[in-house]
């Protein structure tokens, strides 16, 4: 595969684009509320991407996190649409326009393991069973209360929020 070929010995370049910490998360700072939420817009990543490129840099794999519509994990998998305080579909779609121009390799980080109770299509009984016949919990990620999604539901999920992505006309190579 060209695609694969052209990927060996190529920079990463991993973004985080925004990040909302759930006041159910075992990580929010109720000290520091401010530092709960975070964005940068796929349009201010982009002009540093064209930075990068003005000062050499050819070729990159661009892997962007957090750009789902509540930041870095969170509501998985109920993850659409793009984020809008980062610039929503637009802008998302500009972003990698971008990096197709500048001959970079575009990516997002999307999982089907984490399964959060603030999902949209949440339901207990789509989780994985322990031993004990009881179900995995943790508040440790970003979007809070979580359990792990049954991965006999992953493959429709994926194909949902793809079908979606190339409605809104975003194409990622990965």
């Amino acid at each position: 595969n060209p695609s694969i070929a052209r990927l060996i010995g190529t920079p990463v370049i991993e973004q985080k684009i925004a990040h909302h910490i759930s006041k159910k998360s075992d990580r929010y700072d109720h000290d520091d509320i401010l530092s709960n939420n975070s964005v940068l817009s796929f349009a201010d990543f982009a002009e540093k991407l064209k930075e990068l490129n003005s000062r050499g840099l050819s070729r990159a794999f661009v892997n962007i996190t957090g750009w789902s519509k509540n930041g870095y994990q969170n509501l998985h998998p109920d993850i659409l649409p793009p984020n809008e305080k980062a610039g929503g579909a637009n802008e998302m779609r500009m972003l990698i326009d971008t990096c197709r121009n500048l001959g970079f390799a575009f990516g997002i980080h999307d999982e089907y393991r984490d399964y959060y109770y603030d999902a949209d299509t949440f339901a207990l009984d789509n989780g994985i069973l322990t031993a004990d016949g009881g179900h995995p919990y943790t508040s440790d990620s970003c979007g809070g209360p979580k359990t792990v999604l049954c991965s006999s539901f992953a493959p429709d999920y994926v194909r949902r929020n793809c079908e979606e992505l190339i409605r809104l006309g975003i194409k990622v190579q990965s």
